[in-house]
């Protein structure tokens, strides 16, 4: 018969890794919630007239990229 009151090797082994069959359950359920956000594309504002009669202002390049993508990137 096994030292150790009769368990087996297996079950052993998770006893001690954690109890419960090698990782912790709360680990594998937990989920953190997805972020949400809105944003507000334009505003119909007159102020980068003429600028804006072709593109919304939030596609204006800052830098050749367009303001939209900072507020993405941010929020990736």
């Amino acid at each position: 018969m096994a030292r150790g009151g009769g368990k087996s090797s297996a079950s052993t082994a998770s006893a001690r890794q954690g109890g419960r069959g090698g990782g912790s359950a709360n680990e594998d359920t937990r989920r953190e919630a997805p972020l949400q956000a809105i944003l507000f594309a334009d505003s119909f504002t007159e102020t980068f007239r003429p600028i804006t009669l072709e593109l919304p202002k939030v596609l204006l390049p800052l830098a050749n990229v367009p303001m939209l993508e900072y507020s993405l990137e941010f929020l990736a």
